[in-house]
């Protein structure tokens, strides 16, 4: 059996680097400390997004977002994923009464953008009912702070 031991494994050539497939090439995040308030009835940029400039065209990005909200009488409110203008992911919170409840958001997806040019990745949310629906994205409470992130990691093939 033979063994082969490296201190540095460097590329052949100048360029992107060296892809293993499988393996993370680059990982970049983004945090939100504020709260946005969402009463609009269509969709409207929540203020976290991340962008990425993949080095291989054939790499894959998974896509983490994390974040806290509440919600207030609304029938439902929902929250996509976007790269740059194209919908990516969707889900949806509900809430049929006049009290407050707690939303979580928290999305995983593996999205195959097949680019080398920089990507942005956002989130969007609205409420069903326009003048009395309201959202809290990344509801702070009472003096609290909530820190939401979105994190973008570029995965060889």
């Amino acid at each position: 059996m033979s063994i082969l031991k490296v201190d540095t494994i460097n590329e052949k050539t100048t360029g992107n680097g060296v892809a293993i497939p499988g393996h993370i090439i680059q990982v970049l995040s983004s945090n939100k400390t504020n709260q946005t308030q969402i009463t609009a009835t269509s969709y409207t940029d929540t203020g976290l997004s991340v962008s990425i400039t993949p080095k291989f065209s054939t790499s894959k990005i998974f896509v983490n977002v994390s974040c806290f909200g509440i919600c207030y009488n609304t029938q439902y409110i929902a929250h996509r994923l976007l790269r740059d203008s194209t919908v990516i992911y969707v889900d949806f919170g509900y809430n049929n009464n006049n009290y407050w409840m707690p939303v979580n958001y928290n999305i995983g997806t593996l999205d195959s953008p097949s680019t080398t040019s920089a990507i942005t990745y956002k989130t969007q949310a609205y409420v069903s009912h326009a003048g009395v629906g309201d959202l809290r994205y990344n509801y702070s409470g009472a003096g609290g702070t909530h820190t939401a992130s979105i994190t973008a990691m570029e995965i060889a093939q």
